[in-house]
């Protein structure tokens, strides 16, 4: 089976709440805005669950286990709130008394949720990364991309290899019975209680948000489609898929030390200064977003040795942009 590990950041105490989810069994992602990337590309994510998958947590490097989605009525993930696919901004009073879980005035930021059990538990205390990365290091791939995302799902063979850490790494507690979350199901019963159909997670809210003319123009809209057919076998010709995921690491493998911003010319400055600042001679060619670009002509203005390679295309397509999500400003001198 495959394997979701979902990242916990951003509190004093970010292991309380992943008790909180283990305990309660739930687990919804926080939506910040509805710009169409993350929140088409976590749709997606969430339309590749299926029953059985393990889960995980995350959090200060080191990773919470062992969980498994498990269908509570007709599936194992829902719409917090009817047509929350739909990529328009809602107020918590309009969907208050249609809420799966309530997470008070911040629902509307709550879209969609995952059911899941201990398997066989929710340990205490965590594995950290580097101890899991040295175990069977070849079969980690995903993990090792895993940076400034919600989530990421693992391939079965990646899937296998942390499972096993877990149940090696914890025979200790999982005979003693102590070191574990606790569950229960009371949230699980109260969803159970509603009309689920209702709450089933489909793309054509989506879709219909994202259509300009009569052409749906969001790549990741179209990704998230695909994905939803292939997991449910309505694209006969293809016939079943065991695993479906719109996340795919680069081969070959780049590391994250060697990313730069694609929104700030003066960290890809830093960078290029921090990395390449000794080297005798370097070209660079700046392939990505215009800021990068930026910080590669003001890295090659400081250093005489930097040559830059700049690719000219013989054919732009006007359709590469289809929205300005925001507009940057930058205030740089030469002096």
């Amino acid at each position: 089976m495959a394997g979701y590990v979902f990242a916990i950041g951003g509190d004093e105490d970010p292991v309380s709440m992943i008790r909180e989810c283990a305990e309660k069994g739930i687990y919804s992602t926080y939506l910040k805005g509805i710009a169409p990337l993350s929140f088409e590309g976590t749709l997606a994510d969430y339309m590749s669950m299926k029953p059985g998958d393990n889960i995980y947590f995350f959090c200060k490097r080191r990773y919470y286990g062992i969980g498994e989605l498990i269908s509570i009525g007709p599936d194992c993930k829902y719409c917090n709130y009817p047509r929350s696919s739909a990529r328009v901004n809602v107020r918590y009073e309009d969907i208050s008394n249609d809420l799966l879980v309530n997470f008070g005035s911040q629902s509307p930021h709550y879209r969609w949720l995952c059911t899941f059990k201990g398997a066989p538990y929710f340990f205490e205390e965590g594995i950290d990364t580097d101890e899991i990365l040295t175990y069977k290091p070849n079969t980690f791939k995903m993990l090792r991309a895993f940076w400034k995302v919600s989530f990421i799902k693992l391939s079965d063979e990646e899937n296998a290899s942390l499972k096993e850490i877990f149940l090696l790494r914890r025979q200790r507690e999982t005979a003693a019975q102590t070191g574990i979350f606790p569950e229960r199901n009371d949230i699980h019963n109260a969803i159970a209680a509603k009309v689920l159909d209702r709450y089933l997670i489909k793309p054509a809210d989506m879709l219909q948000t994202c259509i300009f003319g009569s052409r749906v123009k969001h790549e990741m809209a179209l990704e998230a489609a695909v994905v939803y057919d292939l997991c449910h076998n309505r694209v006969h010709a293809l016939g079943a898929w065991d695993y479906v995921s719109h996340q795919v690491i680069a081969s070959p493998f780049k590391p994250i030390d060697y990313m730069a911003p694609a929104d700030n010319p003066f960290e890809v400055y830093n960078f290029l200064e921090k990395k390449y600042a000794d080297e005798p001679s370097i070209c660079i060619s700046p392939l990505a977003t215009k800021p990068v670009a930026l910080g590669v002509c003001m890295f090659a203005l400081n250093y005489e040795k930097v040559r830059i390679v700049y690719p000219i295309s013989d054919v732009y397509s006007s359709h590469v942009t289809n929205q300005v999500t925001k507009i940057l400003v930058y205030e740089i001198s030469l002096t």
